[in-house]
């Protein structure tokens, strides 16, 4: 019970600390105004719940900065947003919930084993949580996304072989159906009054996808007029070359990735099982001997 009070006498130290990392320098240069500024603030914009909690530590997360951990969820989140999922939030806000999920989390197996192993299996079990669930959502829509993109080229190079203009072709294929054609579409209405090729290529690199990358700077050089169709049908070879080669390569990891599972749902209870039926009566018959 004593290291139990310890932990938690460390952890109020800390969010202590972390309240006057992030106040306390910056009341001399507008903390007033800003407090001000929240509170005029409608109520409805303010974010509620677990966001609510999350943007409470969204500056002193982002002042620490973490680039590669931030990069690769503010991939996820792109594409979890896409499907509709985690509206709002941003990279940041989503660390600062595994971060709390993480010591809630942990905090409460510590209470509940009274054991500092099993309180830390649970607190790297809560910091997991939150980003297995954005990835999870994110990693299928952007499987799904590779899926339909090959097809949405060769569609694009068929539309630029007739004549037609890049900007008429892509918003015509917008209408088709599917996960690139809405992409697609959400693109060109923000694209609507300015230059539709700099906002594809800055969405692009925001998707952190590779094959839409490529596919947004061959489309530069498509609408200089350089064999439309020639280089359109290229890349749709490309990525759809690429795609079967990302596939290939993991169905050759199903057999390895199912091992843990199989391990642990199937072997382990069948010799768990096998041990209570087997080992049970003979325990009980030594200990009446």
């Amino acid at each position: 019970m004593t290291s139990l009070v310890g932990v938690i006498a460390v952890l109020a130290g800390l969010t202590v600390g972390v309240a006057l990392y992030e106040w306390g320098p910056v009341i001399p240069r507008g903390m007033a105004a800003r407090i001000l500024e929240d509170a005029s603030r409608p109520a409805e914009s303010k974010p509620r719940g677990l966001r609510g909690m999350a943007v409470l530590l969204e500056r002193p997360v982002a002042r620490w900065n973490p680039v590669g951990l931030l990069r690769r969820m503010s991939a996820d989140l792109y594409w979890a947003q896409l499907a509709g999922k985690w509206q709002g939030w941003t990279a940041a806000q989503l660390l600062s919930l595994r971060l709390i999920a993480g010591a809630a989390v942990g905090i409460l197996g510590l209470i509940a084993f009274e054991d500092f192993l099993l309180g830390g299996l649970s607190a790297m079990l809560g910091w997991q949580a939150p980003a297995m669930l954005v990835s999870g959502v994110g990693r299928r829509e952007r499987r799904r996304f590779q899926a339909e993109f090959p097809e949405f080229i060769q569609l694009l190079a068929a539309q630029a072989a007739v004549g037609i203009s890049l900007e008429e072709a892509l918003a015509r294929l917008t209408k088709s159906g599917g996960l690139v054609a809405r992409w697609m579409g959400r693109v060109l209405r923000s694209a609507q009054g300015r230059s539709l090729l700099p906002l594809l290529v800055r969405e692009s690199r925001e998707s952190q996808l590779s094959e839409l990358v490529s596919f947004a700077v061959q489309l530069e050089f498509v609408a200089r007029g350089l064999s439309q169709q020639d280089l359109l049908q290229k890349l749709a070879r490309s990525v759809a070359n690429d795609y079967l080669n990302q596939a290939q390569v993991r169905a050759e990891k199903v057999g390895s990735e199912l091992v843990i599972p199989m391990v642990v749902f199937y072997f382990l209870p069948f010799v768990v099982t096998t041990l209570v039926i087997v080992g049970w009566p003979i325990v009980a018959s030594m200990s009446v001997r």
